[in-house]
């Protein structure tokens, strides 16, 4: 009986160790990139191994939803991992985000909170350049990344009234020449015949400067022999290709006797009295 406060007190001692909430997640952050979001973060100190973690969402500051790790499941689980994508479907509204830990059936206090707006912090990937080159001039076409998560989005262009700064340079080292432009398809034209121009697209935007430029990338314009040869090979050989076309289809017909084959030289005696002919 003596030992029964005791064990008691280590009974109520173990239970208040085992109810402790476990030390909230720290150093909060989002990483975006074309409008995909994910949300990371940092154990606390004393972590306990096998400790989950929630992630709550709020447009308003006071009313708080769990996202979910799999969106498309009725209910919200935890991950035991240190990041989740974000499901923000209002580019332009305002989220508050914090993160819970969650261990022994108990949760944490929540961490710090942080807020993030999509239209103004994601990160644009580059541009992709494709060129083509001609005698004296090439030919740029521009594509730019789409937010896939965002179907009713605007193209970026139109969102940010983007233009592009172009920058070309004769080689690897020669003198940068630039451009301004709206267009995704335009010639940059007046330029030497035989060389190689390289060239580098970057993104302007308004209240975003957050962007990569694309890589530079090269190409030769014509040179004029090179030109001139491929001239006069087209000069001569489309006439060619054509008429041998038309020989071969010809000979074809005559062949399979959709044309009347010439009068051949017969016998007197099987020579009729009025023969038919094939009129031309």
């Amino acid at each position: 009986m003596a030992c029964l406060p005791l064990l008691l007190c280590l009974s109520l001692l173990l239970h208040s160790e085992l109810a402790h909430p476990p030390p909230a997640p720290v150093n909060l952050s989002v990483d975006s990139l074309n409008f995909r979001h994910v949300l990371r973060w940092k154990p606390g100190d004393n972590t306990p191994p096998g400790t989950e973690y929630g992630v709550f969402v709020s447009e308003e500051w006071n009313e708080w939803e769990q996202q979910c790790n799999i969106p498309t499941q009725p209910q919200c689980n935890q991950t035991s991992g240190t990041s989740m994508p974000l499901m923000l479907p209002e580019w332009e509204s305002q989220y508050y985000l914090h993160v819970k830990s969650f261990f022994n059936q108990t949760w944490s206090p929540r961490s710090k909170i942080i807020v993030f707006v999509p239209y103004k912090e994601t990160k644009l990937g580059p541009p992709e350049v494709s060129l083509v080159g001609y005698e004296n001039y090439i030919q740029i076409n521009i594509s730019l990344p789409w937010p896939d998560d965002l179907p009713n989005f605007p193209s970026i262009q139109q969102y940010y009234e983007a233009s592009f700064r172009v920058e070309f340079r004769i080689g690897t080292d020669g003198e940068i020449g630039t451009l301004e432009t709206e267009n995704k398809s335009f010639i940059l034209e007046n330029l030497k015949k035989g060389a190689e121009y390289c060239i580098e697209v970057k993104l302007n935007t308004r209240e975003l400067n957050n962007h990569e430029p694309s890589a530079w990338k090269c190409t030769f314009t014509t040179a004029v022999d090179q030109q001139r040869g491929l001239t006069l090979g087209l000069v001569i050989g489309v006439p060619m290709v054509a008429i041998f076309i038309v020989t071969s289809c010809l000979l074809l017909l005559f062949y399979t006797g959709v044309t009347c084959k010439l009068k051949e030289t017969v016998p007197r005696a099987l020579i009729v009295r009025n023969p038919v002919s094939c009129a031309l």
